[in-house]
């Protein structure tokens, strides 16, 4: 990946505050839901990520699994900054002080979307985001009663999760744009 090309592009969307990645991340979740995959679409879509990122999103879903835990997007931003800035399967076979600082990078990183996402949501988790949105969480894995609720309470409508989705790419576009404009100026 081109990092100063990908600066370029962030800086330009930065100018809007990320509204197209926004609106992207947005229409995904309402058409095709999944929020760890659907905060992937726009950086595959404009940023040029790996679109095999996408299937690798496929159990991030409502909490992973589906079960509340970490909130999809939010781990879906783990590992779009992982891609950027992350120790690669190579690493293990050079230096192995210049791989950890490549982890540790990420993780900060990562760190940095955190405190977005609980500044914005209370929580990372799945069921502290829903709470916040909903006024209540949902047993998605509970076919009969939950779930349909949740269906019935806008989950899938662009106002709730959609919105949930787009807020996170911003989050995941600005701390990219950060780390890497910071890295351009020294």
């Amino acid at each position: 990946m081109d990092t100063n090309d990908l600066l370029n592009k962030l800086e330009e969307m930065s100018k809007d505050n990320f509204q197209k990645l926004f609106d992207r991340a947005n229409e995904a979740e309402v058409v095709f839901f999944n929020c760890g995959q659907c905060v992937l679409v726009p950086f595959i879509e404009y940023l040029g990520f790996d679109p095999l990122l996408f299937k690798a999103g496929s159990g991030l879903a409502g909490g992973i699994g589906m079960k509340g835990d970490a909130c999809g997007a939010y781990n879906g931003g783990a590992i779009l900054i992982g891609t950027l800035v992350g120790r690669s399967f190579d690493d293990l076979q050079g230096d192995i002080e210049e791989g950890k600082n490549k982890y540790r990078e990420a993780c900060r990183l990562v760190q940095e979307l955190r405190e977005k996402f609980i500044k914005e949501y209370v929580g990372v988790n799945c069921k502290e985001v829903q709470t916040c949105i909903f006024g209540r969480s949902y047993d998605m894995t509970d076919a009969e009663v939950d779930y349909p609720a949740f269906c019935d309470a806008g989950a899938h409508t662009s106002e709730k999760c959609p919105t949930v989705i787009g807020n996170a790419a911003r989050m995941i576009a600005q701390v990219m744009f950060d780390h890497l404009q910071a890295k351009k100026d020294v």
